[in-house]
């Protein structure tokens, strides 16, 4: 019935006609983490990439850092021990221009991950 709906697998498409403003906020949070390592880096392996520059933030608990200013197609890694201090550690992909952004884009991240190891 058109009140009910059951999806396997979802593949969104979203139009934008006219003017508007394209952005993406996208976040993604890791828990029960061991961060007592010495080593703790953040790996974020990309495929086809648009335009648009996309950066990735951490969060600190109060405010969003910047990591990466722009992702670059294949492996791009870097060192959040200075962050993970908890056993949760959050991050998000966010568009080098949201105001104003009537340009629609697109990202493909094929993986992100934690790596630590002594």
């Amino acid at each position: 019935s058109p009140d009910t709906w059951q999806i396997d697998v979802a593949l969104i498409h979203v139009w934008n006609e006219g003017a508007g403003n394209c952005e993406i906020d996208l976040e993604l949070q890791w828990t029960n983490l061991d961060f007592h390592e010495v080593n703790e880096e953040l790996c974020i392996y990309m495929g086809d990439v648009g335009g648009e520059n996309l950066r990735v933030d951490v969060w600190t608990g109060s405010e969003w850092d910047n990591l990466f200013t722009n992702l670059n197609v294949g492996w791009n890694n870097v060192t959040v021990s200075s962050y993970l201090t908890s056993s949760k550690l959050t991050i998000r992909f966010v568009g080098s221009i949201e105001t104003g952004d009537t340009t629609q884009d697109f990202w493909a991240i094929d993986v992100a991950l934690l790596h630590t190891w002594s």
